[in-house]
């Protein structure tokens, strides 16, 4: 008997033990149980998933390099196509491609300082090497070159090949040819042979070495993707990007054919690229008629209607022969990643017209890196915008941008916009009404945002302009925007910190996401005759501001009171009658409120302000 009785105790104690050790599991396991939440909101709610992959990686425990690595996928996949990852191209007359933001490169880089300390594996190698893509697409180069280099824990065979092809691609796209093809003679590819063969195609075309050129192109009948689909799934994602340099391979024979359909004899023209290393990135350049389609996709390199085309060497001289006689214009055109933060322009940006073997010399094309210094300088009510080392251009565009930096990020509104004009200055009045900004800052999915709430010229904030240059025939040649490395150039260069009016405690707890705390203390403030306060108790109780992560729209927002809101919008039609927005606002709250009459005598046309509002 006793000793049934012991084993009773023990069994149970170990039942209870089973019990406590689930329980307790979350609490020393966090970063994975983390990153299981995470894979199971992963396919019915986006956000939440991305929120505990986050805390995952925070925790730094089991199942953090899991959480990266989906972090960095979805950031990867939002923003870029594999395809194209290397090989988008990028011209003072072509397409653009997508970077990273500054906030999302950063982000990504202090996730990658955490998962660091784990123990290395070839699964976090293949992080690592994601890691390495986005930065040098998005401008940080030697970064992502030093990634790389340091890969020497990875076992895996294949990863190790993938590791080398993704070095050389980054070389040969860098302009430095010599480091990329080193890297491809010196290593084998036996999982990757294809991949390889393309970046060798790539290389003895752009060194003007055909013969080998058409020894490593994909000469087969067949696509190449059917290779690509037998690729572990682990892997697809590494090997895709170098699949884009078959699409190059198609443009490549464009210019061959249109090299192979030039007269024997003509007209000729001939400059340098000039930069300020010495370092050359692939620039191909051609003329196509002055009429003629100059259409880019962001695989291509060259105009739809291009009759001449040409690679510039290692130097940057380049040479387009054999031109018909006519009027073109020469388009210049590199890779997304080699044009960051640089301003492309021409000797001359009109046509270009030869007739008769004329030879055109010295049609320099330059690309610089930007110097622009833009600032917003505010003097009683006017605000202007000065400008220095903008480079020539026929025209012009600024753009005045307002940022707010609230706990969960930053948005920015465009507050003012020039139109295309002749000198790079412009100025402008503040308002002195209250303008709503209905619904602005909500999207989809994103939950309410402390901006959609103020008006604009509020409080101390950032204020940055935009500069974007223009040929004759209205062609980007420069912008601090498109090409300026994931706007860090305007953050550096063009971002001033203006103040308008003082944030009271209200203000800092709207902004601060703290909408309960901040509507008492603006009812108080609307009392004494307070129009900011007014127009914001009239945005947040109109749009709402509590979020539900299960609605996908901000109409469904909580704490909408469209009483509230239309007796705070009639409190601002006094300040402002003529104001067609709080008008057509007020509307919508008497469209919620079935209050009918009250728009129709709103909507007349025949009773004065004093009337209306007497009637309502």
């Amino acid at each position: 008997m006793k000793t049934i009785k012991i084993r009773i105790k023990i069994k149970t104690l170990f039942i209870l033990g089973l019990i406590a050790c689930i329980f307790m599991l979350p609490f020393f396991m966090q970063s994975f149980t983390y990153m299981m939440l995470g894979k199971i909101y992963e396919s019915f709610d986006e956000d939440k998933a991305d929120a505990y992959y986050v805390r995952s990686i925070t925790q730094k425990g089991l199942g953090s390099v899991v959480s990266a690595i989906s972090r960095i996928d979805s950031i990867l996949g939002s923003q870029f196509q594999y395809g194209a990852l290397y090989s988008a191209s990028k011209g003072s007359r072509g397409s653009s491609a997508v970077y990273l933001e500054e906030d999302s490169l950063n982000q990504i880089n202090e996730e990658h300082k955490k998962v660091l300390g784990r123990k290395k594996s070839d699964q976090l190698g293949i992080y690592e090497m994601k890691i390495a893509m986005a930065n040098f697409n998005s401008g940080n180069k030697n970064f992502a070159f030093e990634i790389l280099r340091n890969l020497n824990y990875i076992k895996d065979k294949k990863l190790i090949e993938l590791k080398n092809l993704h070095l050389a691609a980054m070389h040969l796209m860098d302009g430095q040819n010599n480091i990329g093809i080193d890297i491809l003679r010196h290593n084998t590819f036996d999982s990757y042979k294809t991949a390889a063969d393309f970046l060798f195609s790539y290389y003895y075309f752009i060194t003007g070495n055909m013969d080998n050129y058409h020894k490593y192109k994909w000469e087969q009948q067949r696509e190449p993707y059917y290779d690509l689909g037998k690729v572990n799934e682990s892997y697809k994602d590494l090997v895709e990007p170098l699949f884009g340099f078959y699409e190059l391979q198609r443009e490549f024979d464009r210019i061959e054919k249109i090299k192979h359909s030039a007269p024997e004899s003509g007209n000729s023209v001939s400059g340098k690229i000039i930069l300020p290393s010495e370092q050359v990135p692939p620039v191909f350049i051609s003329l196509v008629p002055e009429n003629g389609i100059d259409g880019w996709s962001s695989n291509q390199i060259i105009g739809m209607d291009a009759v001449a085309a040409a690679v510039a060497d290692d130097a940057g001289h380049y040479r387009i022969g054999h031109i018909k006689n006519g009027r073109y214009r020469l388009y210049i055109t590199t890779f997304a990643n080699a044009v960051l933060g640089t301003s492309l322009s021409f000797n001359e940006s009109d046509v270009i017209e030869l007739n008769g073997n004329t030879e055109i010399k010295d049609e320099n094309i330059y690309m610089m890196p930007l110097e622009i210094e833009a600032h917003a300088v505010k003097e009683g009510r006017e605000i202007s915008v000065s400008t220095q080392n903008v480079p020539k251009s026929d025209y012009y565009r600024m753009f005045l941008k307002h940022r707010v930096k609230t706990r969960s990020g930053s948005s920015t509104v465009i507050l003012f916009e020039s139109g295309k004009i002749q000198v790079p200055k412009t100025s402008f009045e503040m308002e002195d009404k209250v303008h709503l900004q209905a619904g602005r800052g909500h999207s989809s999915g994103s939950g309410p945002n402390p901006l959609s709430y103020l008006p604009p010229f509020y409080g101390e904030d950032e204020y940055i302009v935009t500069v974007t240059g223009y040929d004759r025939q209205h062609n980007i040649l420069f912008s601090t925007d498109k090409m300026g490395e994931m706007n860090r150039y305007e953050d550096e260069h063009c971002s001033t910190t203006l103040k308008f009016t003082d944030a009271n405690e209200a203000d800092k707890k709207l902004r601060g996401g703290d909408y309960e705390g901040a509507i008492p203390l603006y009812e108080q403030y609307a009392k004494e005759n307070d129009r900011y306060a007014i127009a914001i108790l009239a945005e947040l109780y109109m749009d709402g501001y509590i979020y539900d992560s299960t609605k996908d729209n901000w109409d469904d927002y909580g704490g909408k009171d469209f009483e509230k809101a239309a007796y705070y919008l009639e409190q601002l039609l006094k300040y402002d009658p003529d104001n067609k927005q709080i008008i057509s606002e007020l509307n919508r709250c008497y469209d919620k409120l079935e209050q009918y009459d009250k728009k129709r005598v709103l909507d007349s046309e025949d009773k004065d302000l004093d009337t209306i509002m007497g009637e309502i």
